[in-house]
């Protein structure tokens, strides 16, 4: 598939190694404010459970989610039984797709 690139972040890539903790309630901050929330279900590292509450949310952005590497397996079997060819792009597109995912977009 066509894997994309993720952005990073090598304050939040320390942060993350140092205090996982502090990581985790800075990512929830961010979720208070539209214009960050985007931009950590850009982030290679955003931790599954984060992007579970996003995707929960009315206007999520799946195609960022479902294209980000810790997407929670459940949410990418969702999106591919709704089928709407964006979301299946955005989930080819993800690096950490099981051989069974693959083969149910094929």
């Amino acid at each position: 598939m066509f894997e994309k690139k993720l952005d990073t972040d090598p304050y939040l890539d320390r942060l993350e190694a140092s205090d996982p903790d502090l990581y985790n309630e800075i990512l929830l901050e961010f979720l208070k404010r539209p214009e960050t929330k985007a931009a950590i279900t850009r982030h290679e590292k955003t931790p599954p459970e984060i992007l579970r509450r996003i995707a929960k949310e009315n206007g999520a952005p799946f195609g960022n989610i479902l294209s980000n590497p810790n997407c929670p397996p459940e949410l990418i079997e969702e999106r591919i039984k709704v089928g709407k060819d964006d979301e299946l792009i955005s989930i080819s597109q993800n690096s950490s797709l099981s051989e069974d995912t693959v083969r149910a977009l094929a």
